[in-house]
This record gives structure tokens, C-alpha cells and sequence, in this order.
């Protein structure tokens, strides 16, 4: 509707509100509103809150599961940077390190022009042995396939040898109730979660 509008981010959660803006154009770092809250980071890539607005209970800490990198600089300033989804969404590599969202992020980002910057969505299912990896593309022609799907096999087989069974689809799209939160890495079938404060009325 509004082609050449600038969209920005807000953070925040459901028991403290909001407590960080996007900060300069990056969709995954954020500005803390200081005066609002103070974070910390805690165990597990986890983020820790304390509001400076609460008056019942003003010393609580909340633990965030999503994952980021708290910076605080010398003035005071705190900046969430690099933040994702939650700190459970990922798979763990050949080389035993954690592999989030980011890191299929960057690979779709480097295919995508080969692909003809067709790849518009990605979605990633998985058990103990295998595998299913979801693109969405505007062009589903087989040429274009046949690169995404060689470079995914290609991928996983590299860093992801846990798998026995992999598979590649391409879905004209994904059903999504939008009053839930959509995972990127989804474990068998957990694809998604109720976002805080929306619920659906069941049929009487």
C-alpha cells in the first residue's frame, strides 16, 4: 500500500510492554528504551529484563528466551543486537556449535541470486532423523529448483550429517494463523505459538 514507507521494529513482551525500538536499519538490533528497562544477558543466549516502570513488584527479573547480544556502551546506553527467535529454535551443527535462524537467513541470501531472487520464504521441519526444508518461491520452475535443491542438500549434508532423511519442497505457500508466532526451525510439530494477548474464541 505504501511502497517507499519506512517499517521499523519495536520489542517488547506482554508482562513489561515495550523495550526496545530497531535501531539504524538493521531489523535485528535494537535501541533499549533506558528509561523503561534494563537487560542483561543470561544463561543460554537467554535475555534478562528488569523494568524500571513496575510498582508492585519492582526488582522482578523476566527471562526472555529469545536469543541476542547485550551491549551496553559507556554512556549507559543498551543496545540488543543481532536478536532472533527464541533461544530453543536451532539445530546443533557437526562441529557442535548452535546454528539459528541467522544462519539459514545467510544461505538463502547467498543462493538467492542464482535462484533469480526467487526464495520468499523458508521453513525448516525436523525430528531426530530427518529433515524437511520448505521454500516458497515466486518462479517454480524446475531449473530453479534443481539449484535450491542441490545447494540445501549440498548445505545440510556439510553441517548436519544427524540426519538420515532429507527432503526439499516447494509449497505454493504456508498456512499460517497470524494470531500465532511462525518458526523459521521448527521441531516435529511445533511450528508455531500463541503470541501474548490474542486467542481464539472457540465455537459454541
Amino acid at each position: 500500500m505504501f511502497p517507499n514507507a519506512r517499517i521499523e521494529m519495536t520489542y517488547g513482551a506482554v508482562e513489561i510492554g515495550e523495550i526496545a525500538h530497531q535501531h539504524d536499519k538493521s531489523s535485528f538490533d535494537y535501541k533499549v528504551f533506558d528509561q523503561y528497562a534494563y537487560v542483561e544477558q543470561g544463561e543460554n543466549d537467554t535475555i534478562l529484563v528488569t523494568s524500571l516502570l513496575q510498582k508492585s513488584f519492582p526488582m522482578i527479573r523476566y527471562q526472555m528466551e529469545d536469543k541476542a547480544e547485550i551491549i551496553t556502551r559507556p554512556n549507559g546506553q543498551q543496545y540488543m543486537m543481532n536478536l532472533e527467535g527464541k533461544n530453543t529454535d536451532f539445530l546443533t551443527g557437526s562441529d557442535g556449535q548452535k546454528y539459528y535462524a541467522s544462519f539459514f537467513n545467510r544461505f538463502i541470501n547467498d543462493i538467492n541470486p542464482a535462484c533469480g531472487n526467487n526464495i520468499i520464504h523458508f521453513m525448516l521441519r525436523h525430528n531426530d532423523q530427518s529433515a524437511k526444508l520448505c521454500f516458497v518461491a515466486k518462479d517454480n520452475a524446475t531449473n530453479i529448483q534443481t539449484i535450491i535443491e542441490r545447494e540445501s542438500m549440498q548445505m545440510m549434508r556439510l553441517n548436519f550429517p544427524q540426519f538420515k532423511t532429507i527432503k526439499v519442497e516447494f509449497p505454493h505457500h504456508f498456512e499460517h494463523d497470524y494470531t500465532r508466532k511462525f518458526k523459521i526451525i521448527a521441531g516435529g510439530d511445533g511450528l508455531s505459538e500463541v503470541v501474548g494477548g490474542y486467542y481464539k474464541k472457540k465455537a459454541s
